[in-house]
């Protein structure tokens, strides 16, 4: 038996060196000089002074943060959903990759889970003009992320082919259907078709374009079937009908009765003199490019209706419809942008004579009717002793060519009590660049300086303009002490909506109070355009496109 073999050093020298600040000295018995300990002492107080002079920067670097952070963490799930509604545009169109909706789903966890929570953010369908891959998928998973019953928008246009299996899902889906357009023969044919059996409750607004071959409607067909859809729509209120290569039947049944808002593009006259007296009271009826054709005489169309345009009509078709129509309820008559002629000025005077309306309005705008076109309306009316007269208090004129006779006109007869339209309130001339020399406010003012007010447009006077100016910034002071206070106001906690209310209370006392202390003149000049409104609408997506970007940061 073989006696066991020693070693040179202990075979434990190396057990401590991970553990010790001394491995060198376990593989012997020798302890450290004082020189030795010293030099580790110094070399540990060296690291802690590095330590400690690394450690300052992250501190300040921490604090930092912590004043960026929170704010953000502690935004309510409430606040940051309303943050996603309006910063995300739903009205374009579907692109899973770079649709607002879908990008803020893939940010974070949290803002996953609350833009899943946001049914509105997956409402809205908007289909692109080019075909995308896996369609039916995506329309599957945003359907299901706008659950049942929130409400559903749906925009088909023509230049789309969608598959029968896509229409499938969103006929699965009729109970939410709320604002749908579509925009062809083919998707228009299979909802008739759908709606004979199947019920839109929640359906309010409908836009139908039908602007291609074959017809559904052929006009020289004999046993038509009819499409009784009426019980089918019973929220529908709001339609527009482009039956551009259609010619409309009174086979197709619609609940016209209930509709407040009704567009009627290229329809002919005599299918247009049938529907306008089965609208309801108040209604609002739109005549859209309509096709060139005379009606048969007819006896009166009574109409309940009480806003009538026409927009880019014929005079010919115009003048067709005001013949026969006699609308006793009518508040407002619009010739609106894009007519192709002037309306016939006796045409327009007898029709309101006959209807015998209160119209408070009338607007006649790129029509090109002369100055002494309107005047003949008005004095035909006035020498009628018609009642519209009386009670008209807007005016709205475009292009006029001597502004200074229409005022005259207006303002004729003050002294006696006899003028033209002697309530009138608010007259808007847009347009008119012959203003040299002519005092508006004096000659508006000679009629009824208490009550009249003017809005100029385009060629107004610049100490109007100014005094506009000086209003508005008024009202934007207000509204910033507004923004500053709930800036300033830490909003966090369950009950964040309740501070946000009460900061606001006091400014919107005051707001209120600020508009009831103007005057008539004052009020007109604050009334915004739609060019002004276009903008503010700008200013605000960038705002809340800011507000984003402060959040991704």
């Amino acid at each position: 038996m073989s006696s066991p073999q020693s070693c040179d050093a202990p075979c434990f020298g190396a057990i401590g060196s991970p553990l010790s600040s001394f491995p060198e000295f376990l593989a012997s018995n020798d302890i450290p000089t004082d020189l030795q300990a010293a030099a580790a002492i110094e070399k540990a107080r060296t690291n802690l002074i590095c330590f400690q002079h690394a450690i300052e920067p992250l501190t300040i670097r921490r604090t930092e943060l912590e004043a960026v952070i929170p704010p953000i963490q502690r935004v309510p799930n409430e606040i940051l959903a309303d943050f996603f509604a309006r910063c995300v545009d739903v009205t374009k169109p579907l692109d899973p990759m770079k649709g607002g909706a879908w990008v803020v789903s893939r940010v974070c966890h949290r803002w996953r889970a609350v833009a899943l929570a946001c049914p509105e953010l997956w409402s809205h369908f908007v289909f692109p003009r080019k075909p995308i891959k896996h369609l039916q998928y995506f329309i599957q998973l945003q359907l299901e992320r706008a659950p049942r019953p929130y409400p559903l928008f749906i925009r088909i246009q023509d230049h789309y082919t969608i598959s029968q299996d896509v229409m499938d899902l969103f006929f699965a889906a009729h109970a939410q259907w709320e604002d749908v357009t579509l925009g062809s023969y083919r998707y228009f044919t299979q909802f008739v078709k759908r709606a004979r059996s199947t019920l839109f409750p929640r359906l309010r607004k409908l836009e139908i374009y039908d602007n291609r071959t074959p017809r559904l409607f052929p006009r020289n067909a004999d046993h038509l079937p009819i499409f009784d859809i009426v019980r089918s729509l019973p929220a529908l209120t709001n339609l527009f009908m482009d039956l551009r290569n259609e010619y409309f039947t009174t086979q197709l049944r619609l609940p016209w009765f209930q509709l407040r808002h009704c567009t009627l593009r290229c329809f002919f006259a005599p299918d247009v003199l049938w529907i306008l007296p089965l609208l309801p009271l108040s209604a609002s009826v739109i005549l859209r490019g309509t096709h060139d054709t005379k009606a048969p005489q007819a006896a009166r169309t009574v109409s309940k209706i009480s806003t009538l345009e026409f927009d880019n009509c014929t005079r010919l078709f115009t003048t067709t419809v005001l013949e026969v129509l006699h609308a006793p309820s009518l508040r407002k008559l619009v010739f609106s942008h894009g007519c192709s002629s002037a309306p016939a000025p006796n045409a327009v005077a007898d029709f309101l004579n006959r209807s015998g309306c209160a119209l408070e309005h009338l607007r006649i705008e790129g029509c090109l009717l002369s100055n002494a076109g309107v005047l003949e309306i008005l004095e035909r009316g006035s020498r009628h002793g018609a009642r519209w007269t009386n009670e008209l208090v807007r005016l709205d004129v475009h292009q006029i060519t001597d502004l200074r006779e229409m005022l005259e006109a207006l303002g004729r007869g003050a002294e006696k009590g006899e003028m033209l339209v002697p309530n009138l309130r608010t007259l808007a001339v847009r347009g008119t660049s012959a203003l040299e020399g002519v005092d508006v406010l004096a000659l508006l003012k000679s009629r009824n300086p208490a009550t009249v007010a003017s809005e100029l447009g385009q060629a107004d006077l610049e100490a109007k303009n100014e005094l506009r100016d000086q209003l508005l910034d008024a009202q934007e002071a207000i509204q910033a002490e507004m923004r500053e206070a709930i800036l300033n106001t830490p909003l966090c906690g369950p009950d964040v909506i309740a501070v946000w209310e009460k900061v606001q209370a006091p400014f919107l006392a005051k707001l209120v109070e600020w508009e009831r202390g103007l005057t008539e003149e004052e009020r007109a000049l604050i009334e915004w355009t739609e060019e002004e409104a276009r903008r503010a609408d700008e200013r605000a997506e960038k705002i809340f496109a800011e507000a984003m970007d402060l959040l991704v940061d």
